[in-house]
């Protein structure tokens, strides 16, 4: 095994590893795997084209359909939800956050024409408002998730009820976000979603561990984000718990800053029974106030495609399980290379 960082990971296989397939051959196939971060989209399908790689991982649902002709394509578009993050709290960086105010949160929350961002991200991707799709069994119907449907009028309103109940002129914010050029797009979009309400909005794209840190910090305002990738709502605990909530400045894992012990003790439910029907009820009182207080402004189900070479075999556990998400993948080894 070895690492570079920016460059690539090597993995090699483990000869006493405890799986084996259908027929008692020892798994994995393969004798090692090289994983190598390409983050532009672009770059990754001049790769996958070039051979150059044998297989991806992506978020591009451009890249997923350009390449469906000449590659294997797998897609996995409902596991995960990309929002924007807002941090609740006051006193970071940079100057007053307007998000400390409901009134701002609910006015971008109706300025967000998800559709439009979701059909820019690309085609097949889907809209929820909330954690979970709806149509799963921990989600709630769409009209019952408590979320503000996108109304531009509702959030010129509360544009200005913010700047009456704050006594500021304007309404203007920092919106922080990865370098990645899809990334930026659509930062760009919803700037001008914005901006057409009277909100102002300073764009910010900085490196992906500058980024990290400054969410992890509290050093932002608003992040686009990417969560809720766990099947198992507890898992998401830690991002909604107060004893997770810490000063700006320090590492805090309840990335908004939000807290009430209404959400505490919901959250405590389903950490501590087993029985369905009550955790259920917790984790949709969860979502309605999570959404009431709009500190995610949903944008759009990330769409995850595995886009491979026709010579990358085994896939088939990756067809029949859900892989956009942040649980373990033991499928791995069942993938072989068939020889060129």
């Amino acid at each position: 095994m070895s690492w570079e960082q920016n460059h690539n990971f090597i993995a090699k296989k483990f000869d006493h590893y405890w799986r084996k397939d259908k027929a008692g051959n020892q798994l994995p196939y393969l004798d090692e795997i090289e994983f190598r971060p390409i983050i532009d989209d672009d770059s990754q399908s001049k790769a996958l084209r070039a051979n150059d790689i044998d297989m991806a991982l992506t978020t591009s649902a451009t890249n997923a359909q350009t390449l469906q002709e000449s590659h294997t394509v797998l897609r996995d578009y409902t596991s995960e939800r990309t929002f924007v993050l807002l941090n609740v709290a006051d006193g970071g960086p940079q100057g007053v956050n307007p998000f400390t105010n409901l009134h701002a949160r609910k006015a971008l929350a109706y300025a967000t024409d998800r559709d439009e961002i979701a059909a820019q991200v690309g085609d097949q991707v889907e809209v929820t408002t909330q954690g979970y799709r709806p149509d799963s069994k921990w989600g709630l119907p769409e009209d019952q998730d408590g979320y503000y449907k996108y109304d531009p009028e509702m959030a010129r309103k509360e544009v200005e009820a913010y700047k009456a109940e704050t006594k500021r002129d304007s309404f203007s914010f920092t919106f922080t976000g990865i370098t990645d050029i899809s990334v930026s797009n659509t930062m760009q979009v919803l700037q001008a979603q914005w901006k057409e309400v009277g909100i102002d909005v300073t764009l910010d794209n900085v490196d992906q561990v500058k980024y990290v840190t400054l969410v992890a910090l509290g050093q932002i305002q608003a992040a686009w984000w990417r969560y809720y990738g766990w099947p198992n709502p507890d898992s998401n605990y830690s991002l909604n718990a107060s004893s997770s909530l810490k000063p700006i400045g320090q590492l805090s894992v309840n990335f908004s800053h939000y807290s009430s012990d209404t959400l505490d003790q919901n959250l405590q439910v389903g950490r501590n029974t087993d029985d369905f029907a009550a955790r259920k009820a917790a984790n949709d009182a969860i979502i309605r106030e999570v959404n009431n207080q709009a500190t995610n402004i949903w944008l759009y189900d990330t769409p995850y495609a595995i886009i491979a070479d026709h010579r990358v075999h085994g896939l088939n556990s990756f067809r029949t399980h859900p892989f956009g998400n942040f649980t373990p993948k033991p499928w791995w080894g069942e993938v072989w290379l068939e020889s060129k």
